[in-house]
């Protein structure tokens, strides 16, 4: 237990009494079995693997750098399911395709993150974050659920009121206790502890990239085998022509599936493949 700070410990106590709560109700357990079973589908599996062996890769880089060591695991396998994946995930669902990138770099560069690192360095005993979790949780919700509504404009004055209240006594509680033990704060290991998600994210974004390039060819690949029926010879020599055309410019792959959806459902000839491609 001594790996988890206490803000830890309460969350997992929390999600815990949560899921026992969910599996109690049979349509949730419904749902969830779906989930679980979405979850275990060839493609997501496949894009998990290769997230985790893509974290591996620079894992392994900053081992043989002398910047990674095990005491950073517990911040790595944290970074890998709460930013990671959902980095991953948000590049492909995003409607936006503009400036994807441009935007990951500022999320993981903004002055955020170090207060965020400063908030969470010193914790309240267990019980006190045991109760007090909820009560932020809620009025984080309470702050989204209220947002660009007029009607609860003086709901949603009252939670950034008291969200900023908050984050004035954290950093409060921050400063009494660096000042009266900073040895502990002060050091190699906090410092690698504060890099090593912003690191992370600024090398994932090469595989990013690969990841959002597989996706939309694997999208482009679907739209071929909708429409008319075709040939696997042909199918096969389409698939062939825009790899080698597009390779790794996700700016052509995007151009092929957003203006050629229709055109690639009905190909009927090779003809029409080297017509598509030179569209290009």
């Amino acid at each position: 237990m001594g790996i988890f700070n206490n803000r830890e410990i309460a969350s997992g106590i929390w999600l815990l009494i949560i899921f026992i709560f969910m599996i109690r109700k049979k349509d949730i357990r419904h749902s969830l079995k779906q989930f679980f079973k979405t979850l275990f589908n060839k493609k997501i599996l496949i894009s998990f693997i290769f997230m985790f062996i893509s974290t591996a890769i620079i894992v392994l880089f900053l081992y043989h750098i002398n910047f990674w060591d095990i005491s950073l695991l517990k911040d790595t396998i944290i970074w890998f399911l709460f930013s990671g994946i959902v980095t991953c995930v948000n590049a492909i669902t995003s409607r936006s395709d503009k400036n994807k990138l441009k935007k990951i770099i500022y999320e993981n560069l903004k002055v955020l993150i170090l207060i965020e690192f400063i908030i969470n360095y010193y914790t309240f005993p267990l019980i006190i974050e045991l109760i007090v979790m909820p009560i932020i949780t809620v009025i984080f919700l309470l702050d989204v659920f209220t947002d660009n509504k007029e009607k609860y404009s003086s709901v949603k004055k009252l939670m950034k009121t008291l969200q900023t209240v908050i984050g004035f006594f954290l950093i409060y509680y921050f400063i009494s206790n660096l000042v009266s033990s900073y040895q502990g704060f002060i050091s190699y290991n906090t410092l690698k502890s504060f890099l090593l998600p912003i690191i992370l994210s600024l090398f994932f974004l090469p595989f990013i990239y690969l990841f959002l390039l597989y996706a939309k060819y694997d999208m482009i690949f679907i739209r071929l085998k909708m429409g008319s029926s075709k040939s696997k010879e042909l199918t096969k020599y389409a698939k062939k022509e825009i790899i080698k055309t597009c390779l790794l410019n996700l700016n052509k792959v995007k151009k092929l599936l957003k203006g050629n959806a229709a055109k690639l459902m009905h190909i009927q000839n090779k003809e029409d493949v080297d017509e598509l491609i030179s569209s290009l």
